[in-house]
């Protein structure tokens, strides 16, 4: 079911893609057939020539050989020059209406596909011109110029979400220092909330701020989250690249949050189903390699449902990645436990690490975003 929720939303996405295609594809047949009847050139009426005479270029009425109900373009000899006037040859015109010429279907046909080339000529010179200026505003990476895309991967997809491809806000900035770029507040109401840490300024900035990977592995999954699980969205979110702690609004930094891939998602009173699901919604997207997260409370001993969620994550990550995949520190889902084996923290949330930063992750293609990089505006350095 799961499944077929959000790969019902992808088909309909991919519906009005098709719509669109098939719209331009009606369209130009219809100009394309609106010319075999009409097109306005005569080439089987006959041609007529020009000649210099008396500092002009003129007609030469000795050679015009126009059809009746045709007559010679004047303008045509009149704009040329001397060197240019004589062996000119043109086709003559109708002089009372299309609709009136009675060209052959022949000659409709040989008509439209001068005129076809021609057109077909223009478009593929503005294709070629389009393709250059993204090429070289993008630095080679077409995909990157200001609304930036992932492609998919291959393998990325998963058993329970779905997931075709990453998504991309759109509301999207663009790219501030270091390539980093902040996660907009939701352009659709409801689909996940930015908890920043209230520091105000750049402080506050920092919270939401990472690699673009990171922002779309994050609007990705909240995407598929609510089309799964409407009853348990908005998904919460903190602390990507994350210069202060929530709430802690001093020189001490969030140092596992400073290279733009790793993310906190508050998983609030969401059961142990509901945080395996969630967790099968990030390994869906082929781009995270880890998430550390103790089912349980505070100090305490892990619990047989902790153990569960730990087992069918990882099981699941070994099935739909683990032939492309190298999990961050050795194990996709991880405990956080103090050396009696006690849970010491991330109780109450996810935190999700994306790409091959750090940790022996491997596979992705997704490297460390610029270190010590605390926030989208400038370097404030590292950790002290």
């Amino acid at each position: 079911m799961i499944r077929r929720a959000f790969t019902n939303s992808v088909k309909r996405i991919g519906d009005r893609r098709a719509t669109k295609v098939i719209f331009v594809v009606i369209g130009a047949l219809s100009v394309i057939s609106g010319a075999v009847v009409y097109i306005d050139t005569a080439n089987a009426a006959g041609t007529f020539t020009c000649k210099w005479a008396d500092s002009a270029c003129v007609v030469d009425a000795d050679t015009i050989a126009c059809e009746a109900e045709f007559t010679v373009r004047d303008q045509q000899c009149a704009d040329l020059n001397q060197n240019d006037c004589e062996g000119g040859e043109f086709s003559c015109r109708s002089s009372v209406g299309i609709s009136k010429a009675h060209l052959g279907l022949a000659e409709k046909v040989s008509n439209t596909y001068t005129w076809a080339l021609g057109i077909g000529g223009m478009v593929a010179l503005g294709i070629i011109i389009f393709g250059g200026v993204l090429y070289s505003a993008s630095g080679g990476n077409p995909g990157r110029v200001e609304g930036p895309t992932l492609e998919r991967l291959p393998g990325a997809g998963g058993l329970v979400g779905g997931i075709e491809e990453l998504l991309m806000p759109p509301n999207i900035g663009s790219p501030m220092v270091d390539g980093y770029y902040q996660m907009p507040p939701p352009a659709t109401p409801g689909l996940y909330v930015l908890n920043t840490n209230e520091c105000g300024g750049d402080r506050e900035l920092a919270s939401a701020c990472g690699n673009i990977e990171t922002i779309q592995v994050l609007y990705t999954v909240a995407t598929a989250w609510r089309e799964n699980y409407p009853s348990e969205a908005p998904l919460y979110i903190r602390d990507i690249n994350g210069d202060y702690l929530e709430n802690a609004c001093t020189t001490s930094r969030h140092e596992t949050h400073e290279l733009g891939t790793d993310a906190d998602v508050l998983i609030g009173n969401y059961s142990v189903d509901d945080r395996i699901a969630l967790a099968k919604l990030f390994i869906d997207t082929g781009y995270v390699t880890g998430i550390l997260h103790s089912p349980g409370t505070l100090g305490s001993q892990p619990s047989s449902e902790a153990y569960r969620y730990i087992n069918e994550v990882n099981a699941y990550f070994e099935q739909t990645q683990g032939d492309r995949l190298t999990p961050w520190n050795g194990q996709f889902a991880r405990l956080d436990l103090d050396a009696g084996g006690r849970i010491k923290g991330h109780y109450a949330h996810f935190h999700v690490h994306v790409g091959d930063c750090f940790g022996g992750a491997a596979g992705t293609g997704i490297g460390c975003g610029i270190d010590c990089n605390t926030n989208c505006y400038v370097q404030t350095g590292c950790n002290p």
